[in-house]
């Protein structure tokens, strides 16, 4: 199974209440024929992150998957990685993409960053 036949199948499985081919974290970087990842998919079309949750440590250690959903008004329950919130190496942190999206709608942080 090529990349394309294996997403177009996975976007497909997202759709379906029960899960039998659940994606890998690898699969999330792959792109349909209109060059989008399955992870833009999922977050695009508001696929409940609960169905990718096994993900969700790796996702969060991700510089461009946080900042992606950030983007799109998607915030995980739980940071895994604490140090990324404060790396500036690929552009603004995710501390300050937060709080710039603060100012436009209201967020509310994570209970447990709260607790750190």
């Amino acid at each position: 199974m090529d990349g394309f036949e294996r997403i177009n199948m996975l976007k497909k499985e997202l759709l379906k209440p029960v899960l039998v081919n659940r994606p890998t974290y690898e699969d999330l970087a792959l792109r349909d024929e209109k060059g989008k990842t399955l992870f833009e998919y999922i977050i695009d079309h508001k696929i409940d992150l609960h169905r990718i949750n096994y993900l969700m440590e790796d996702i969060t250690n991700n510089y461009d998957y946080l900042a992606y959903m950030i983007k799109n008004d998607v915030f995980p329950n739980e940071y895994y990685n604490y140090d990324l919130l404060f790396d500036s190496s690929k552009g603004p942190t995710i501390i300050e993409l937060l709080f710039k999206k603060q100012k436009s709608t209201v967020l509310l942080f994570p209970e447990k960053i709260l607790r750190e």
